[in-house]
């Protein structure tokens, strides 16, 4: 039996506005009421009937909420939300900056992934925490034959050909990376 992992970017929060560079940390918030429903009415009709038994998020509110909410439309009761599925934490200096300054100052700490952002992460870190939690989901579906969602970010679908075949990771400028709602499939072969 083969499974799936269906990475879904999250609902849109009001960090999400066109321009803006969505962050984590203390501007962290929750899709609104009206953007959270019509996220799901997009999104839950194209996961119906794929056996999904368990979404995956970060435990950013933004995650959180729209792991839950696609839990319940879907009737699957195993949500799991942990900080290894969080967003690369880019700091304090980029929020709410254009994407005109972030862009480029976020390609540099692509290139240098060793290089630390002013309160936040290395790329480098981020990478491996985020695949260390994508191998553990792919082996769970793996092992069970069960499908499952992970509410993914921007940056975690950005660097998701690296991880899936280790081509080099090509920095995606925010206002080109998929927009909330998008899904990519990753099929789980019943035997490796």
């Amino acid at each position: 039996m083969m499974a799936t992992l269906y990475l879904v970017r999250h609902a849109p929060t009001r960090l999400n506005q066109p321009g803006r560079e969505r962050v984590r940390g203390h501007l962290a918030v929750a899709p609104e009421p009206v953007a959270l429903r019509h996220w799901l009415a997009e999104v839950a009709p194209k996961l119906a009937g794929n056996s999904v038994t368990f979404v995956a998020s970060s435990d950013l509110p933004r995650g959180r909420v729209s792991a839950q909410a696609l839990g319940a439309k879907l009737g699957v009761t195993r949500i799991l939300a942990t900080p290894e599925l969080d967003t690369w934490n880019t700091g304090a200096a980029l929020e709410g900056q254009n994407y005109g300054e972030a862009d480029p100052v976020l390609r540099r700490y692509v290139e240098n992934p060793r290089d630390r952002p002013e309160g936040g992460e290395p790329f480098a870190e981020f990478l491996h925490r985020w695949g260390k939690a994508l191998a553990k989901l792919k082996d769970h579906a793996w092992r069970t034959g069960q499908s499952g969602v992970i509410i993914a970010h921007g940056n975690m679908l950005m660097t998701l050909p690296h991880l899936q075949t280790g081509a080099p990771v090509a920095f995606i400028p925010h206002d080109r990376l998929p927009r909330p709602g998008s899904i990519v499939a990753i099929q789980i072969p019943a035997e490796l």
